[in-house]
């Protein structure tokens, strides 16, 4: 067989630099963040894509499978690209700790990450009414901001222990917008129109958690169940009950025109400043039910509650 020419080897050499730039394996971009892409995922094997090493990733265009994380102190930057799941799939998962997920979408997909301190940002999940559980799923001192979850079976934010959530959406969830553990802090979040509860939270007899500024409407059973929480400057309107509070307490907020009653007070509950109108069939009939008048309180347009 003769010997390839210089000119040959030249080509060869060539190609496989094109291959290798058009993503036919992880590149490292000249800011050290390592890129990845379909096609990239594709020469090394396909889907899932694992990530098993410590370090900053960036998409470089869309997905079609599960990346799976399984080194801690991670973060992944879906650059505005989506990780889109012909059947439903968990888009991205990870049992490791320190992980970050931002800056993108995932139709049909989940996020799991349930190692603790995970961080979510600026993420939109529509599981597509094919999700059957919840779309995010976190672990314990975890945090989600700016993020949107819609279309889930189950929750469509679910976390653990002491998380932080700000200004999400959790809206057309088959059952609870946002579910969080025991010592969270949920503040200017909205869930609207779910199955279950809008926004369920707490769990410990001296919890510590804390909802401010919250908006849960027309979700079908309640719109905030909060146990051993400070529940304040939070809307809930046109849900089945709007407050349920159990050993929490309640101020400042307004619950409207709910189908029973406008906040359900369990054990030691005290509640004051608070507007509760319309509930109930009305209002002649209570708009308060339990609990301890720490404050005055307009309740079915007077100041006598319940």
């Amino acid at each position: 067989m003769p010997n390839r020419s210089f000119k040959d080897l030249l080509v060869g050499a060539a190609s496989i630099i094109a291959l290798l730039a058009s993503g036919g394996a992880p590149a490292w971009a000249v800011d050290g963040v390592i890129e990845v892409n379909q096609a990239a995922v594709v020469a090394s094997g396909g889907f899932p894509y694992t990530i098993s090493s410590s370090g900053s990733y960036r998409l470089t265009s869309n997905l079609t499978g599960q990346i799976s994380i399984t080194a801690a102190d991670v973060t992944l930057d879906l650059n505005g690209f989506t990780i889109a799941c012909t059947t439903a799939c968990t888009g991205i998962l990870s049992t490791s700790a320190n992980v970050t997920v931002r800056d993108g979408s995932l139709r049909r997909a989940s996020v799991i990450l349930t190692g603790a301190r995970a961080r979510v940002e600026r993420v939109r999940a529509d599981g597509e009414g094919q999700v059957s559980g919840d779309v995010f799923g976190l672990g314990s001192d975890c945090s989600i901001r700016d993020s949107m979850a819609t279309g889930a079976g189950e929750a469509g934010i679910a976390v653990s222990d002491r998380c932080l959530l700000v200004r999400n959406e959790a809206s057309a969830n088959g059952e609870t917008g946002i579910s969080a553990g025991s010592g969270s802090t949920l503040i200017e979040n909205i869930a609207n129109g779910n199955g279950f509860y809008g926004i369920g939270v707490g769990g410990g007899a001296a919890d510590g958690c804390v909802l401010s500024g919250n908006v849960a409407s027309d979700n079908s059973v309640r719109g905030i169940g909060a146990q051993a929480c400070t529940v304040i400057r939070n809307v809930a309107n046109n849900n089945g009950v709007g407050i349920e509070a159990t050993n929490a307490t309640v101020i400042g907020n307004t619950a409207n025109g709910n189908t029973s009653e406008g906040l359900s007070a369990v054990g030691a509950t005290g509640y004051g400043g608070n507007q509760f109108d319309d509930n109930n069939g009305g209002n002649t009939n209570a708009q308060v039910t339990g609990g301890i008048e720490i404050d005055t309180n307009v309740c079915g347009g007077d100041t006598t509650c319940p």
